[in-house]
Protein backbone atom coordinates (compact mmCIF):
# COMPACT_ATOMS: atom_id res chain seq x y z
CA UNK A 1 0.00 0.00 0.00
CA UNK A 2 0.86 3.57 -0.36
CA UNK A 3 1.22 4.25 3.40
CA UNK A 4 3.37 1.33 3.85
CA UNK A 5 5.80 2.66 0.42
CA UNK A 6 5.57 6.43 2.45
CA UNK A 7 7.19 5.24 5.28
CA UNK A 8 10.31 4.27 3.87
CA UNK A 9 11.25 7.58 2.97
CA UNK A 10 10.67 8.77 6.52
CA UNK A 11 12.49 6.15 7.81
CA UNK A 12 15.67 6.09 5.83
CA UNK A 13 15.59 10.07 6.14
CA UNK A 14 15.44 9.97 10.05
CA UNK A 15 18.60 7.81 9.90
CA UNK A 16 20.43 9.72 6.99
CA UNK A 17 19.76 12.84 9.23
CA UNK A 18 22.08 15.60 7.55
CA UNK A 19 21.79 15.29 3.80
CA UNK A 20 18.27 13.78 4.11
CA UNK A 21 17.16 16.38 5.94
CA UNK A 22 18.45 19.15 4.27
CA UNK A 23 16.52 17.43 1.26
CA UNK A 24 13.37 16.91 3.49
CA UNK A 25 13.42 21.09 4.02
CA UNK A 26 13.91 21.48 0.01
CA UNK A 27 11.62 19.58 -1.17
CA UNK A 28 8.46 19.83 1.82
CA UNK A 29 8.55 23.42 0.43
CA UNK A 30 8.01 23.00 -3.08
CA UNK A 31 4.52 23.22 -5.28
CA UNK A 32 2.63 19.81 -5.67
CA UNK A 33 3.49 19.97 -9.70
CA UNK A 34 7.51 18.55 -8.79
CA UNK A 35 5.97 16.46 -5.56
CA UNK A 36 2.89 14.58 -4.16
CA UNK A 37 1.49 15.89 -1.47
CA UNK A 38 2.02 12.65 0.41
CA UNK A 39 5.78 13.15 -0.55
CA UNK A 40 5.67 16.69 0.68
CA UNK A 41 3.86 15.99 4.14
CA UNK A 42 6.55 12.65 4.71
CA UNK A 43 9.66 14.62 4.01
CA UNK A 44 8.49 17.93 6.16
CA UNK A 45 8.11 15.26 9.31
CA UNK A 46 11.63 14.00 8.67
CA UNK A 47 12.54 17.94 8.34
CA UNK A 48 11.37 17.93 11.79
CA UNK A 49 13.05 15.81 12.96
CA UNK A 50 16.44 16.79 13.74
CA UNK A 51 17.55 15.67 17.46
CA UNK A 52 20.51 16.95 19.65
CA UNK A 53 23.55 14.64 18.81
CA UNK A 54 24.23 12.85 22.29
CA UNK A 55 26.97 14.40 24.69
CA UNK A 56 29.42 11.47 23.59
CA UNK A 57 29.18 12.47 19.94
CA UNK A 58 29.34 16.08 21.16
CA UNK A 59 32.32 15.90 22.96
CA UNK A 60 34.36 14.22 20.51
CA UNK A 61 33.18 16.69 17.89
CA UNK A 62 34.34 19.49 20.05
CA UNK A 63 38.09 17.78 20.60
CA UNK A 64 38.78 16.58 17.62
CA UNK A 65 38.09 20.19 15.90
CA UNK A 66 39.30 22.41 18.60
CA UNK A 67 41.20 19.48 21.01
CA UNK A 68 40.90 18.10 23.83
CA UNK A 69 40.89 21.31 25.77
CA UNK A 70 38.01 22.69 23.91
CA UNK A 71 36.12 24.24 27.09
CA UNK A 72 39.34 26.48 28.28
CA UNK A 73 38.65 28.69 24.94
CA UNK A 74 35.42 29.63 26.04
CA UNK A 75 34.87 31.75 29.06
CA UNK A 76 30.80 30.44 29.12
CA UNK A 77 29.77 27.68 26.80
CA UNK A 78 26.12 26.81 26.87
CA UNK A 79 26.13 22.88 26.44
CA UNK A 80 22.23 23.09 25.72
CA UNK A 81 21.74 23.92 21.98
CA UNK A 82 19.47 26.05 20.79
CA UNK A 83 18.94 25.09 17.91
CA UNK A 84 19.36 21.79 15.51
CA UNK A 85 18.30 21.74 12.30
CA UNK A 86 19.60 18.70 8.71
CA UNK A 87 23.49 19.29 9.66
CA UNK A 88 24.16 20.11 12.71
CA UNK A 89 23.70 22.20 16.10
CA UNK A 90 24.08 25.57 17.84
CA UNK A 91 25.43 26.54 20.78
CA UNK A 92 25.41 29.91 22.61
CA UNK A 93 28.96 30.77 23.49
CA UNK A 94 30.97 33.42 25.63
CA UNK A 95 35.11 34.18 24.40
CA UNK A 96 37.54 35.31 27.08
CA UNK A 97 36.95 39.09 25.82
CA UNK A 98 33.54 38.85 26.82
CA UNK A 99 32.33 38.49 22.85
CA UNK A 100 29.07 36.41 22.48
CA UNK A 101 29.56 34.18 19.73
CA UNK A 102 27.46 31.35 18.31
CA UNK A 103 29.09 27.79 17.54
CA UNK A 104 27.91 25.27 14.38
CA UNK A 105 29.04 22.22 15.75
CA UNK A 106 28.41 19.47 12.77
CA UNK A 107 27.07 16.38 13.43
CA UNK A 108 29.87 13.39 12.56
CA UNK A 109 29.90 12.17 9.05
CA UNK A 110 27.52 14.30 7.62
CA UNK A 111 30.09 16.44 5.08
CA UNK A 112 31.33 12.91 3.80
CA UNK A 113 27.92 11.09 3.11
CA UNK A 114 26.30 13.59 1.29
CA UNK A 115 26.34 11.96 -2.01
CA UNK A 116 25.46 8.46 -0.86
CA UNK A 117 22.51 9.77 1.22
CA UNK A 118 21.23 11.52 -1.78
CA UNK A 119 22.05 8.58 -4.08
CA UNK A 120 20.05 6.43 -1.51
CA UNK A 121 17.14 8.77 -0.82
CA UNK A 122 17.12 8.74 -5.11
CA UNK A 123 16.92 5.01 -5.25
CA UNK A 124 14.03 4.70 -3.01
CA UNK A 125 11.87 7.68 -4.19
CA UNK A 126 12.51 5.54 -7.32
CA UNK A 127 11.06 2.15 -5.74
CA UNK A 128 8.24 4.25 -3.93
CA UNK A 129 6.74 6.12 -6.71
CA UNK A 130 6.43 9.76 -4.83
CA UNK A 131 7.99 11.97 -7.43
CA UNK A 132 5.23 12.56 -9.89
CA UNK A 133 5.43 11.34 -13.39
CA UNK A 134 7.55 13.55 -15.77
CA UNK A 135 9.34 15.15 -12.54
CA UNK A 136 12.88 15.60 -13.64
CA UNK A 137 14.59 15.48 -10.05
CA UNK A 138 18.16 14.28 -11.12
CA UNK A 139 19.25 17.99 -11.38
CA UNK A 140 17.59 19.30 -8.37
CA UNK A 141 19.68 16.66 -6.60
CA UNK A 142 22.77 17.16 -7.97
CA UNK A 143 22.71 20.68 -7.29
CA UNK A 144 21.45 19.95 -3.67
CA UNK A 145 24.71 17.57 -3.30
CA UNK A 146 26.59 20.51 -4.50
CA UNK A 147 25.07 22.93 -2.24
CA UNK A 148 24.93 20.66 0.97
CA UNK A 149 29.16 20.52 0.09
CA UNK A 150 29.66 23.92 0.52
CA UNK A 151 26.85 24.25 3.53
CA UNK A 152 29.26 21.51 5.65
CA UNK A 153 32.64 23.45 4.50
CA UNK A 154 32.26 25.31 7.86
CA UNK A 155 35.85 27.44 7.24
CA UNK A 156 34.46 28.55 3.48
CA UNK A 157 31.69 29.71 5.58
CA UNK A 158 33.78 32.08 8.23
CA UNK A 159 35.99 32.96 5.18
CA UNK A 160 32.57 33.95 3.19
CA UNK A 161 31.81 35.91 6.89
CA UNK A 162 34.83 37.65 7.62
CA UNK A 163 35.19 38.86 3.66
CA UNK A 164 31.49 40.31 4.08
CA UNK A 165 32.74 42.75 7.27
Amino acid sequence: SSGINAEWPLRLGCQMRGAALKIGQMVSIQDESLISPEFAKIMARVRENADFMPDHQFESQMSSNLGKDWRSKFKDFDLIPFAAASLGQVHYATLHDDTKVVVKVQYPGVADSINSDIDNLTAVLSVVNLVPKGAHIDKALLIAKKELAYETDYIREADSQENMR
